[in-house]
């Protein structure tokens, strides 16, 4: 082997025996390392790739589906007052009479409603040296985009899930609502099964539309998991076509854009802060633990959980299939956040029972409320368990 050598005076041949010239192949190579101070040998002579642009993986406006759908108007006051007809008077043949008879009295039926306005905030800081610096991206320019971000997605969240009653600084979601209203019509409960039948949402369009209610459904709102359910399991003969797809797009296997029903086609929304089950762990191991500091930051931990299983009543949900042994854990939640949960001891529940939790409060009393997770059936009591 004789290489060229480089010197400062030039380039200069030599002989060079096989170890020697292994030492200095492996000393020019670049490897992997990223590092830029611990770079050695050739990695220290590797032309470095700066992409310009920062690449983000994060929420845009395409997701709020639900706000973005929402009519909107400007609050004029912190109480919002407004009038709501529920009825137009009378009862089914009430109108009927003869010709001189006398005519039964009725009015419409109205109830005054009032809303308190919630607000949504959000402080974001740049330091000045850093407003100062060449970077990628303008850092005063990416944290008010963030800020926008978290509003938005906070309005879109609580749509669905926000609960006054809970936490006081929240709006009502759909989901608070919908409880609200007392009424099994309302509540139809898959049971933790995948929705890929039209049943449930055939029997929900029709109390949408029936008597009293006099609706037409137009959206409904799901996760990712339950639009591929029905992705993949949904009779063909209850999807809407589609215009822009060969053979109307109605064949098994074609997503589901729309479900057909008597009262009406409704658009599916597939919306990502519609929770799945892998998004409802415990707070603070959420996101690979992105919320467990302010979790343990939150001093409002319940004191004790204890729970107690005994018979149920003719409305209880614990058949045969679910009987088994269970965790409980109960985490406080406020404006803040919620705290690291304090998992309970085992219980056996047998089919027919219920099972009551008592809840003692924190010792600051902080929490305006409590968040409830149960593990699967003799499950563990890992925090990743539960539900």
């Amino acid at each position: 082997m004789n290489p060229a050598i480089l010197f400062p005076e030039g380039a200069k041949s030599g002989a060079m025996r096989s170890d020697q010239a292994s030492e200095l192949r492996k000393a020019l190579e670049a490897g992997y390392g990223s590092d830029v101070s611990q770079l050695t040998g050739g990695a220290a002579l590797r032309v470095q790739s700066l992409e310009r642009a920062m690449l983000s993986t994060i929420q845009e406006n395409e997701h709020f589906k639900l706000f973005n759908a929402l009519a909107k108007s400007d609050a004029t006051a912190t109480v919002d007052e407004w009038t709501e007809q529920d009825g137009v008077g009378g009862h089914l043949g009430g109108s009927t009479n003869t010709e001189t008879g006398s005519i039964n009295p009725a009015t419409g039926s109205y109830n005054r409603r009032v809303g308190l306005v919630k607000y949504l905030m959000t402080l974001r800081q740049v330091s000045f040296v850093q407003s100062l610096q060449s970077a990628i991206a303008e850092s005063e320019a990416v944290e008010a985009q963030n800020g926008a971000l978290q509003l938005l997605t906070d309005a879109e969240f609580l749509c669905f899930e926000g609960d006054s009653a809970v936490v006081p600084t929240e709006f009502d979601g759909i989901g608070a609502q919908i409880a609200s209203l007392n009424s099994a019509d309302h509540l139809l409960d898959a049971e933790g099964q995948s929705l890929n039948s039209i049943n449930l949402l055939a029997d929900a369009a029709a109390t949408i539309a029936s008597y009293g209610n006099f609706g037409k459904p137009t959206d409904i709102f799901w996760s990712q998991k339950v639009q591929a359910d029905m992705d993949i399991g949904l009779d063909p003969a209850f999807r809407v076509p589609l215009t822009d797809v060969p053979g109307g797009g109605v064949n098994l296997g074609s997503p589901v854009i729309g479900l057909r029903t008597s009262q009406g086609n409704i658009k599916t929304q597939a919306d990502v802060f519609v929770r799945d089950e892998a998004q409802q762990t415990p707070f603070e191991v959420a996101e690979n633990g992105r919320f467990a500091g302010i979790a343990a930051a939150n001093n409002f931990k319940p004191a004790a959980v204890a729970p107690v299983a005994a018979a149920g009543g003719a409305d209880s949900k614990w058949g045969a299939a679910h009987a088994g042994n269970y965790y409980y854990a109960v985490a406080g939640i406020n404006a803040k956040g919620q705290s690291n949960a304090l998992i309970s001891a085992q219980v056996a529940v047998a089919a027919g029972e219920a099972v009551t939790l008592t809840i003692s409060p924190s010792a600051s009393g902080e929490e305006t409320g409590y968040v409830i997770y149960r593990g699967r059936k003799n499950g563990t009591n890992a925090l990743s368990d539960l539900r």
